[in-house]
């Protein structure tokens, strides 16, 4: 039962301070017994109105103000603790659900400034989105964005089983440090073994660690920061279209749309399926597992099963290909 979780020295922990300092004051102060010290103590916290069992003189009468004015709030402050208490806890369990219940979504590791913006363009391309970051101010800005967030440090393995890692379609470790975002990596690789993993890397000398760790790309924010500004000035309308095809462009998009077990395209010519018939999007590249990549491919290139095509077009051409792909 949940109730049992929720301890009630909450409440207890500061109204016996109260007791106990208010019956040693009227021991003091008035030379009451242990007794009728407690006794008046007790009637006194609780406001229950008894008449006094000892006359009371000035002093007393003070000790009696600050006893109802602290005990009333001890309690306060007790419920308060007790009630936040209840709240975390179904909190948790309500972030527990929601996470066995998510399948094929995409967790990201640290929500810096990267971390962020991998998280939103994420969200934006209609993936489901799960972040896990250790700073509370973080914390909070993620769940201010309106995402699903597990408060922790996602280099203990407790942290990562609560992740549904198994269970993801992807993996972005953005942390702030590359030994971090290694062991992330690792960590992730040895749960899930299908899913794609996407790094960080600060240092380009760590690149190889990461791939040998488990990473299927590294990415250096500063050395595509570099190259991007570069683009921007050499190519700078190609560089905007491109910008617009693939963050959020009104009328064209950029997707890779894999074939999946199963699927009428597997074994088929790309003359044969005719996809920009069919849907109206274009075929303008084929990636196909571990490296093979062609871009601009032939009507005569056969498809495979695991093949990925990178499409461009509207979001409705793009669906129609994951249709005639899932067949």
């Amino acid at each position: 039962m949940v109730w049992r979780r929720f301890a009630i020295p909450h409440l207890i922990r500061p109204l016996l301070l109260v007791v106990v300092l208010g019956t040693i004051g009227y021991m003091i102060v008035e030379g009451a017994s242990l007794l009728d010290a407690l006794y008046m103590t007790i009637i006194t916290v609780t406001t229950v109105g008894y008449r006094e069992v000892f006359p009371l003189g000035p002093a007393g009468k003070i000790l009696t103000m600050l006893v109802v004015l602290v005990g009333l709030g001890a309690v306060l402050f007790g419920m308060g603790e007790y009630f936040a208490t209840i709240r975390n806890t179904l909190d948790k369990r309500g972030l527990m659900h929601a996470i066995e219940r998510m399948s094929a979504h995409y967790i990201v590791c640290g929500f810096g400034r990267v971390g962020q913006n991998a998280a939103l363009a994420l969200r934006d391309a209609g993936r489901s989105v799960l972040v896990v970051e250790k700073d509370p101010v973080r914390v909070e800005l993620a769940r201010r964005d309106q995402f699903l967030v597990v408060e922790g440090d996602p280099t203990h393995d407790e942290v990562m089983q609560r992740l549904g890692v198994e269970r993801a379609a992807g993996f972005v470790a953005c942390t702030g440090s590359d030994p971090d975002n290694l062991f992330i990596v690792l960590s992730a690789r040895t749960l899930n073994q299908k899913m794609h993993i996407v790094a960080r890397a600060a240092d380009a000398g760590s690149v190889a660690k990461f791939k040998r760790a488990g990473a299927d790309r590294v990415v250096s924010p500063y050395e595509a920061g570099g190259r991007y500004m570069a683009n921007s000035l050499v190519r700078p309308n190609l560089t905007e279209f491109l910008d617009r095809v693939t963050f959020g462009g009104v009328e064209l998009w950029l997707e890779e749309i894999v074939v999946p077990p199963g699927s009428p395209l597997n074994g088929r010519t790309l003359g044969e399926v005719d996809v920009g018939q069919r849907t109206g999007a274009s075929v303008i590249a084929l990636h196909r597992k571990p490296a093979d990549f062609m871009p601009a491919p032939s009507p005569s290139t056969r498809l495979l099963e695991g093949d990925a095509l990178i499409a461009l077009g509207t979001k409705d051409q793009l669906a129609r290909v994951e249709q005639v792909a899932r067949g």
